[in-house]
């Protein structure tokens, strides 16, 4: 994510004026208008670096990156110490899938301020995406100082990082993040307590009692918010990568780690079509709160161009159902909508349970049905999270998965393209 632009000296009190102004339009995402006051300001004074850097950050909130990066540079070339126009250049760069380019930028930001908790996460970011965990894993943690995550919280005691023994001792996992992000990372707590440890899970409430019935080995699954135990010890469920020194080769990708319960309500199942007509399971959008959401889900009417026409079944996985995406959903017959089934994750894996196959966007969904060891086909942006890492069609953390990526930006068109093309290799009849 951008920062805005350090101090630096005061330039004419004209263009300061029509700065703010910008600066009050980026905050209230009028792109076009704060980019024209930038602009406006610069006519004033071409060399006001955090007009610069500010119009870099509305053309990269705009998709202008080649932009952006000009804006960017060039208030670094005016201002040499402008460590933020280089911490937002390395955003640029993780926008164009360039780790390495994105690394430097970061830690010239980090020579000129090394306290930028925000950029450090963000170097995490990078160096986790070109695959070199042991160090993104050690610069993730800095997360938790003040302001680096939107998730912020204080854990009740000592962090436990892997450095202790933890035989004989309790310790709590901590909920932390998203759903997918603990789903993806739950598949350390069984080998904390195979470290003889005894374990207190937390999780948010629509994931009680899917990790109740995924892990016996825990002691309880304490619902996030509510009291929780005194432990000796304590780490978020994130932070479990780093207490194994978890590397690519070493990710515990034994599926499944989670399990459903129990199954699909037999009611419900005689809804579905029977065999021998493949299931497809579909997942379109995540959580619109998401910093990438605009990026990584899917109104729900370019899935049609796989559903019209079709001779197999499509059933939704979506427990919520964007306002703009129902009146299309209601309007494809071809697709089964249990949203009103759904109450949480346990009900998604009984209904993920009775398909065969799994089509999703970036969501917990495509964690959960990976993690369920389901066969799984991810539809990524062209600059994906760093957990899928680059140039990959396949993924460490989950085995049954394959990986469609957007050869450009915004290409979604490619990427169905690809999927209809399998699908019609995989499912002779599916055409």
């Amino acid at each position: 994510m951008e920062d805005q632009a350090s101090p630096q000296p005061a330039p004419g009190a004209a263009a300061r004026q029509i700065y703010g102004i910008g600066a009050r339009l980026l905050r209230e995402k009028r792109f076009d208008e704060a980019a024209a006051a930038f602009e406006a300001a610069l006519a004033l004074e071409p060399d006001y670096a955090d007009a610069h850097n500010d119009l870099g950050i509305t053309h990269q909130r705009s998709g202008r990156v080649e932009e952006a990066m000009a804006a960017y540079r060039r208030a670094a070339a005016i201002n040499p110490g402008h460590a933020k126009a280089h911490s937002n250049l390395g955003a640029a760069h993780m926008d164009r899938n360039e780790p390495d380019l994105a690394i430097a930028a970061y830690r010239r930001s980090l020579e000129i301020n090394r306290f930028q908790p925000k950029v450090v996460t963000n170097l995490a970011f990078a160096q986790l995406l070109r695959g070199d965990l042991l160090a993104g894993w050690r610069n993730y943690e800095v997360r938790w100082a003040a302001g680096a995550t939107r998730h912020q919280r204080a854990l009740p005691g000592k962090t436990w990082l892997g450095e202790r023994p933890l035989r004989g001792r309790s310790i709590l996992l901590c909920s932390e993040q998203g759903f997918g992000d603990m789903m993806q990372f739950a598949r350390f707590v069984p080998l904390v307590a195979a470290l003889g440890a005894r374990v207190h899970l937390e999780a948010k409430q629509p994931l009680q009692r899917l990790f109740r019935a995924s892990f016996p080995e825990v002691e309880a699954v304490h619902v996030f918010g509510a009291p929780v135990p005194e432990c000796d010890e304590y780490t978020t469920v994130p932070s479990l990568p780093m207490a194994f020194a978890t590397e690519l080769a070493t990710v515990p990708a034994r599926v499944p780690y989670l399990r459903a319960p129990e199954r699909w309500p037999a009611a419900l199942a005689a809804m579905l079509p029977r065999p021998p007509l493949a299931r497809i399971g579909i997942a379109w959008s995540g959580d619109p709160l998401h910093h990438n959401d605009g990026n990584r889900s899917i109104p729900f009417k370019r899935f049609r161009s796989l559903i019209e026409g079709a001779a197999r079944p499509f059933i939704s996985l979506q427990k919520e159902v964007r306002e703009i995406d129902r009146v299309v959903l209601a309007a494809t017959p071809a697709v089964t909508n249990f949203a009103r089934q759904i109450r949480d994750f346990a009900d998604t894996a009984a209904l993920i349970g009775e398909v065969d196959l799994v089509i999703a966007v970036d969501t917990s969904v495509a964690h959960l049905a990976g993690a369920l060891g389901k066969p799984v086909w991810l539809l990524l942006p062209f600059a994906p999270d760093w957990r899928w890492l680059l140039e990959r069609s396949d993924s460490p953390w989950y085995p049954t998965m394959r990986l469609f990526r957007q050869p450009r930006p915004g290409d979604w068109d490619a990427v169905f393209a690809s999927v209809q093309a399998e699908l019609n290799a995989l499912f002779p009849s599916h055409s």
